[in-house]
């Protein structure tokens, strides 16, 4: 007896999702996300993210939706053609992360030659 669901995957989903990598602004989409697949296929995303474990050439096309979907993000976040906080926010699912670095010139002096330099 088969549980759940019964998979409603279809071979041709993967030039679907092909042309999808190249005309996503033509659903009003700023930038390919896994969800705007995922709506456009009329699936949960997590349906998605199972048929790119159990469809290997499936997956590549998901991977080349996030490589994607991170150099837009990344170009036009630089370019301020979209807002940098919201590229940040999205850029943050890919890694990135802000740091900042600071330095200090400090000079530590052993306890010992502060106590001999003040015998003296």
């Amino acid at each position: 007896m088969v549980s759940g669901r019964l998979t409603k995957y279809k071979p041709e989903y993967v030039q679907f999702v092909e042309g999808y990598l190249e005309n996503y602004f033509t659903h009003q989409h700023a930038f390919p996300s896994i969800v705007g697949l995922a709506y456009l296929l009329s699936v949960h995303e997590q349906t998605i993210t199972n048929w790119a474990k159990e469809f290997p050439e499936f997956g590549e096309m998901i991977e080349k939706v996030r490589q994607k979907q991170e150099s837009v993000a990344w170009f036009n976040g630089m370019t301020n053609n979209y807002n940098p906080h919201l590229c940040k926010l999205l850029l943050g699912k890919h890694g990135y992360k802000e740091q900042s670095q600071s330095e200090s010139n400090v000079t530590i002096t052993p306890l010992g030659a502060i106590l001999d330099e003040i015998q003296e």
